[in-house]
């Protein structure tokens, strides 16, 4: 005989939910090989499996994980006669810098974040590649453009953040849980 599972639940005597699944199991209980994270949901009794990476990574193919490799830098500029500093001037110093280091901007509006206040710059610029990171940290380029604006110039960078792939499996509208691995 054959049993017909409810909504969510697989296997031989229907004793796996969809959500039982480990999050460390990379296969779905061996229904597909994923590099890093396998994920399943059970429609209307048709199972979906799809893969997804861990923070850092991007899906190569239905399967495989490639790093992303791109880097939010930070730079804060400040100075000491807490000037509030232009925004467009800002803009065209960091467009410069970026040139300089080879690389190429269209436009810094979907790249670059540029927050101005009394006293203090913070600029925020995502680039993809360990070099591009390494070159924009270099101290010489910030003080050549902003010698005479600042007088601090503190550098830092963090790989760009990434989520994984997220499911929702409640009727509540209003709220969505997510966990952080």
């Amino acid at each position: 005989s054959m049993c017909i599972c409810d909504e969510g639940y697989h296997g031989k005597v229907c004793h796996h939910h969809y959500s039982s699944i480990s999050t460390t199991d990379t296969s779905c209980g061996g229904i597909k090989d994923c590099q890093h994270k396998c994920h399943m949901r059970i429609i209307a009794g048709i199972k979906q499996v799809f893969c997804s990476c861990k923070a850092g990574y991007n899906l190569l193919n239905e399967t495989h994980c490639v790093s992303a490799d791109e880097w939010d830098v930070r730079i804060s500029l400040q100075n000491a006669n807490n000037h509030l500093i232009d925004r467009n001037v800002v803009l065209q110093k960091v467009q410069d810098i970026l040139l300089k280091t080879g690389h190429f901007v269209d436009t810094l509006d979907n790249s670059t974040d540029i927050h101005t206040e009394p006293g203090e710059t913070t600029i925020l610029i995502t680039v993809v590649g360990f070099e591009a990171r390494k070159n924009l940290l270099e101290t010489r380029l910030w003080e050549e453009k902003f010698q005479n604006i600042s007088t601090n110039i503190s550098k830092s960078s963090d790989p760009k953040l990434s989520v994984a792939a997220v499911s929702a499996e409640f009727d509540i509208t209003d709220a969505i849980v997510l966990t952080c691995q």
